[in-house]
């Protein structure tokens, strides 16, 4: 019988090490092999070579999964996404003299112009807005991470030349997998050290 209660008691404290110590290591101090898995921060630079066009975000902001967080000027890049606004104001003012000339009681012609109008902007807007999407990963940063992070250091400002492969930005990130086994880490801790109490006053 004694033997049983001890065995069951150094069983407990086993577990309840073997749990912190885990915790302690997986969440205080990872091993390069875990950092690589879920890296606590990510450097931003560019593909190209160019000139800072704008960044989205200052130091010390909260991001987001899909953040705009910086912008290189590019020539085809900058007409592009002009063309594909001037676009949308110009289908706006269409669809609103297409309302106004159907309540007005414009001439069938009329109105089948505006509506032809309309339609081959919006086609038009369908290849830029494929086209941008394409040059999007050359000039554009975005943060890719689902938990969001913080914008640690940002090295460059508007206007400043960059070269290919230069960190402009560093993210540093939010990771769940480390926030829970700190979690863990404290639970297991004082759940060992709650045990050790219990043993002293039995």
């Amino acid at each position: 019988m004694y033997f049983k209660k001890n065995l069951i008691k150094f069983s407990i404290i086993f577990l309840l090490s073997f749990l912190s110590t885990l915790s302690i290591l997986r969440g205080w101090f990872p091993s390069e092999k875990i950092l690589n898995r879920y890296p606590i921060s990510v450097q931003f630079s560019f593909l190209e070579k160019g000139e800072i066009n704008k960044f989205f975000v200052i130091e010390g902001d909260r991001v987001y999964n899909g953040d705009k967080l910086c912008e290189i000027y590019n020539l085809e890049f900058e007409g592009l996404k002009n063309q594909f606004s001037k676009n949308n104001k110009n289908i706006k003012m269409s669809k609103k003299a297409l309302s106004n000339a159907i309540n007005n009681g414009a001439t069938i012609k009329f109105i089948r112009r505006l509506e032809n109008r309309i339609k081959v902007l919006e086609i038009e807007n369908i290849s830029l807005e494929d086209k941008i999407e394409i040059l999007n990963d050359k000039f554009l940063i975005k943060l890719n991470h689902e938990f969001g992070g913080k914008v640690k250091k940002i090295f460059k400002k508007n206007g400043d030349q960059i070269h290919k492969n230069e960190t402009i930005l560093i993210v540093s990130l939010y990771q769940s997998y480390y926030s829970t086994f700190k979690m863990l880490s404290f639970i297991f801790v004082f759940s060992m050290i709650g045990f050790f109490y219990f043993l002293k006053k039995i």
